[in-house]
C-alpha cells in the first residue's frame, strides 16, 4: 500500500533525472544559461513535480490529468536533448536518455492503469472520500440544476414552437378558402348551362367547403350559384372563411 508519493517508483527516478540534467546543463556554455540550460532544468523539475501534485489531487481524473502533463514533460526534454546533442556533441547524455526513457515507459504504464480503473469506475472520487452524504447532495443539487434549465427552457420555447405550427396550419386554411372563393367566382362568371370545370385539387390536403362542415362535403358548381357564399377552407383542425354576396 502507498501512503506518499514518495513511494512511487517513477517518481524517484523522475528525482535522479533532475540531479543528471542539473549536472549535464552545468557544463553547456555560459551563452546557453537562459536557453537551453534553463529550459532543460525546468523540464526536468517538471516530470517529479506533477507526479507529486497529481498524486495529492485525490480525484482519479485530475491525477490523470497530472501524470498526462509530466509524460508531456518528458516529451520536451527529451527533444531538448536531441537538440543539445547536436550542437555540443562532447556531453555524453547517455545516463539521462536511459532513465528518461524508463521514467517514459513507467508514466504511460501507470496512466493505462489508472485510465483503465476509471473506465471500471468511473465515479468520480470527493475531497472527502469518506463523506458520501456530501457526494449524494453535491449530485441532487448538480441533477435539480439541469432539471431546472431543461424546464425553463421548454416553457421558453414550446409555446414558440407550437405558434409557428398553428400559424402554418392557419395559413393552409386560408389558402384553401381563398382558393374555393376564386373557383366559385370562376363558375358565376360562365352562364349555365355552359360546362364549369372540376374543383382545383388543394395543396397540403387541405379542402375548402360551401358552409357545410358536418360531415364537410365537398364544393360543387351548384353550391357556387347560390348566394351569398360562405367559403371555408380547413386544414388539421383550422378554419378560415370568405363569405361574398352578389
Amino acid at each position: 500500500m502507498i501512503d506518499s508519493y514518495k513511494q512511487l517508483i517513477v517518481w524517484q527516478k523522475s528525482v535522479k533525472l533532475v540531479e543528471l540534467i542539473y549536472k549535464l546543463t552545468e557544463r553547456l556554455p555560459k551563452n546557453e544559461e537562459y536557453c537551453l540550460s534553463s529550459q532543460m532544468r525546468r523540464a526536468a523539475v517538471s516530470i517529479p513535480s506533477n507526479i507529486a501534485e497529481g498524486y495529492k489531487r485525490k480525484g482519479l481524473g485530475e491525477y490523470l490529468n497530472f501524470l498526462s502533463i509530466a509524460d508531456a514533460s518528458t516529451a520536451e526534454l527529451e527533444t531538448q536533448i536531441i537538440i543539445t546533442k547536436k550542437l555540443y556533441p562532447g556531453l555524453d547524455f547517455k545516463d539521462a536518455e536511459l532513465l528518461l526513457e524508463e521514467v517514459q515507459k513507467m508514466l504511460i504504464t501507470l496512466i493505462k492503469k489508472l485510465g483503465f480503473k476509471k473506465i471500471l469506475n468511473p465515479k468520480p472520487l470527493t475531497l472527502n472520500p469518506n463523506n458520501d452524504g456530501q457526494a449524494v447532495v453535491i449530485s441532487v443539487l448538480i441533477i435539480g440544476f439541469l432539471l431546472s434549465v431543461a424546464l425553463t427552457l421548454s416553457l421558453l420555447f414550446i409555446p414558440k414552437i407550437r405558434a409557428s405550427s398553428e400559424i402554418s396550419k392557419s395559413s393552409a386554411a386560408l389558402y384553401a378558402a381563398e382558393s374555393g372563393l376564386e373557383w366559385c367566382l370562376y363558375v358565376n362568371r360562365k352562364s349555365p348551362p355552359q360546362p364549369t370545370p372540376s374543383p382545383p385539387i388543394m395543396a397540403n390536403n387541405a379542402t375548402f367547403l360551401n358552409g357545410k362542415v358536418n360531415p364537410p362535403v365537398p364544393l360543387t358548381s351548384a353550391d357556387c350559384l347560390i348566394p351569398p357564399l360562405k367559403i371555408l377552407g380547413t386544414y388539421q383542425g383550422i378554419s378560415r372563411a370568405f363569405e361574398i354576396s352578389f
